[in-house]
């Protein structure tokens, strides 16, 4: 149910969370600008291979538009075919709202897209709470493209590496973001029903496992 090599839990080339971090650094400052400046902006922003595509607009038209060059290294940036797309919209209708999803061909090579629309109403005030949100919920699917397009895991209803991965990624960033235990975001996740518990057991003796390899 492991990585053979547990060092691939712990190399940023193969953690979404370090992608995620890396990305968001990439645009943050942009869009505190413009969530200080537009009341009640719409933001579009669209991860592929080499670039990160950013868009803010209001009810009537589009504001600003930027492409920005990837400057760092990490797996996901081999596969060409890959998109994240975000989409934070206040105006968006409940039925058109899509919780983030990595969907993909099954048994082909479609690298997928993991992609995410929602009715935040981002502000100064909010933005670190909302921040975190989005950026845990885009965490767990994109470590899940990771784990089809790099490490060629199968993603179907069959527990294997591929959920555990994914979700101990999740643990530990969650972990990072509120700089609390491995253990306290597991169980906070748990109660919240986001960790399923049939994995709980396995995360917690994966991580003991990396904890004794680096130690």
């Amino acid at each position: 149910m492991f990585h053979d090599d547990l060092s691939l839990y712990t190399n940023k080339e193969y953690r979404s969370s370090y992608y995620l971090e890396k990305c968001w650094n990439l645009i943050e400052e942009k869009i505190l600008f413009f969530v200080g400046f537009v009341n009640n902006p719409i933001l579009s922003i669209c991860f592929e291979t080499d670039s990160i595509y950013f868009t803010v607009a209001n009810k009537e038209s589009i504001i600003f538009q930027e492409s920005i060059i990837k400057n760092f290294s990490h797996s996901l940036n081999l596969c060409e075919d890959f998109i994240v797309s975000i989409v934070l919209d206040p105006f968006t209708k409940k039925e058109e709202k899509y919780n983030c999803t990595y969907s993909f061909v099954k048994d082909s090579e479609d690298e997928g897209i993991v992609e995410l629309i929602g009715d935040y109403s981002i502000k100064v005030e909010n933005y670190k709470e909302v921040k975190q949100n989005i950026l845990l919920k885009l965490c767990l699917e994109i470590q899940y493209a990771i784990n089809k397009n790099i490490f060629i895991y199968k993603i179907g209803n069959t527990l294997n590496e591929a959920d555990i991965d994914s979700f101990y990624e999740l643990v530990k960033f969650n972990s990072k973001i509120k700089k609390i235990s491995f253990e306290l975001s597991l169980n906070f996740l748990l109660n919240k029903n986001i960790v399923p518990s049939d994995i709980y057991i396995k995360l917690i003796k994966l991580n003991k496992e990396i904890e004794k390899y680096n130690a």
